[in-house]
């Protein structure tokens, strides 16, 4: 009986050094100096949680990690100790700030709304549409793209891309589109009436 425990034992702690790629000296190591089992535990999953952590780019959070651990390692742990390992080791994800650009106070009324949710068109440029998106780059960070698009069409006709959102970027998206359709005729342009700086 004591032989099967025994070899159980060598079995299991094969197991582990395996599964965490260290040495079964380094094991024995930790174990000879009165290391328990849950401290060598915690110290090789913290290594593995930090090393997923890194080949996220640092984006993964706990419930990720977790889901990684369980499925790739086939290790069980809660996501609150995942959580709570993180913290101790001070590992957090990169979050991006998400697009909040500044929207100064209207100076001028709000302009009348010709459309009023009407939103179709019998021709061509009769009635545009503009709106500006946030995307996000790796080289500039948050940029803008203000677009112009034809309802009746909808394609987009004019289009600007900067760095800030900006009086300029609007206008100059809407003469790119008058110029790419050479429209010279009364049109109906709308937008949320967002104000740019």
């Amino acid at each position: 009986m004591m032989f099967i425990e025994s070899h159980m034992k060598v079995f299991e702690i094969s197991q582990m050094c395996e599964l965490f790629k260290v040495s079964r000296s380094s094991l024995y190591f930790y174990l000879k100096h009165n290391v328990s089992e849950r401290e060598i535990f915690n110290k090789h999953l913290t290594e593995l949680i930090k090393t997923i952590w890194l080949n996220s780019n640092k984006r993964y959070r706990a419930p990720k990690i977790t889901e990684i651990l369980s499925k790739t390692y086939n290790i069980k742990v809660s996501r609150q100790k995942v959580q709570k390992t993180m913290q101790v080791n001070k590992i957090a994800s990169i979050i991006k700030k998400s697009c909040k650009p500044k929207k100064d106070k209207p100076t001028e009324g709000i302009f009348i709304n010709l459309l009023n949710k009407n939103f179709k068109a019998c021709q061509i440029n009769e009635k545009l549409v503009s709106d500006i998106t946030c995307i996000n780059t790796q080289e500039y960070g948050w940029c803008y793209l203000a677009t112009i698009m034809d309802l009746y069409s909808k394609r987009l006709i004019g289009w600007k891309f900067a760095k800030r959102m900006t009086v300029d970027l609007v206008e100059d998206a809407l003469y790119n589109a008058l110029e790419t359709r050479g429209i010279t005729n009364r049109i109906i342009l709308h937008s949320d009436q967002d104000r740019v700086s």
